[in-house]
C-alpha cells in the first residue's frame, strides 16, 4: 500500500475518532465550558443578572397581572433555543394575558 494512501486512511480514521469522542464527551465538555464561563463572569455580573431577572419577572413585587412566566436562557447560536422560540411564539399567541414569556440571551451577561 503506498504511503500516500495509508496517510489518507490514517487521517480519515483520526477525524472519525475525533468526532466520535466529541459526541461521547459532549456532556462533560459542556459542563466544563459552562463552569469556565461562570468563573469568568465574576460575582458582580452574576448578581446583576439575578437582579435583572428579579426586577423583570418577579410579578409579586412589580404588580404585573400574569399567572405564569416562562424564562428561556439561551443563545442565538443554539439550535435548540431557536426551535423553542417557535413553541414560545405559539404559547404567547394562545395565552396573551395570562402568560409572560421572556428570553434571556445568556451569553450577553458573561461578556459585559
Amino acid at each position: 500500500m503506498p504511503i500516500k494512501a495509508m496517510m489518507s486512511s490514517i487521517f480519515i480514521l483520526l477525524a472519525i475518532l475525533f468526532l466520535v469522542s466529541l459526541f461521547v464527551f459532549k456532556g462533560s465538555m459542556n459542563a466544563l465550558i459552562s463552569k469556565k464561563m461562570k468563573d469568568q463572569a465574576g460575582e458582580t455580573v452574576q448578581k446583576n443578572m439575578a437582579m435583572y431577572v428579579d426586577s423583570a419577572y418577579n410579578f409579586k413585587n412589580n404588580m404585573a397581572g400574569y399567572q405564569i412566566t416562562f424564562l428561556e436562557f439561551g443563545a442565538t447560536g443554539c439550535s435548540s433555543c431557536r426551535m423553542m422560540e417557535k413553541v414560545m411564539e405559539e404559547v404567547r399567541s394562545k395565552y396573551p394575558s395570562e402568560i409572560r414569556e421572556g428570553s434571556i440571551q445568556a451569553y450577553r451577561f458573561f461578556f459585559i
